[in-house]
């Protein structure tokens, strides 16, 4: 085997093992752990992922009849929404392995339901 062949061998052995390696980031599981975690740089990891879905959320109901399904009060903080979505996923741990966007906003529905309008 020549040097240019092990090379290829061994960056193919590299990116197989880190495949393998990654972690599921769309599960229940790694942001509970993130969100848990006491490292910073995971910390914010977790704020920014739960501003980004508050973020999506408010964009679907500004274009589509799901104002009726969620009503996150323009006060509350990705804070609050964190603390929300890891309230869910302590009282749900057989949630955990499904896919975390959903389950926030599964918690976020429990937590800010829209009044309906009295007949």
């Amino acid at each position: 085997m020549n040097s240019f062949t092990r090379a290829i061998a061994c960056c193919m052995a590299a990116v197989s093992i880190a495949a393998h390696a990654e972690p599921d980031i769309s599960s229940g599981n790694h942001w509970y752990t993130l969100c848990n975690s006491t490292n910073k740089v995971e910390t914010l990891s977790c704020i920014m992922y739960v501003r980004g879905l508050r973020d999506g959320i408010d964009a679907l109901t500004a274009v589509t009849a799901a104002q009726n399904f969620v009503c996150i009060p323009p006060t509350a903080t990705a804070g609050q929404l964190r603390d929300i979505f890891m309230k869910h996923l302590r009282d749900y741990p057989q949630q955990r392995h499904l896919d975390g966007s959903s389950l926030f906003l599964a918690s976020i529905a429990l937590a800010y339901p829209c009044q309906r309008p009295r007949s």
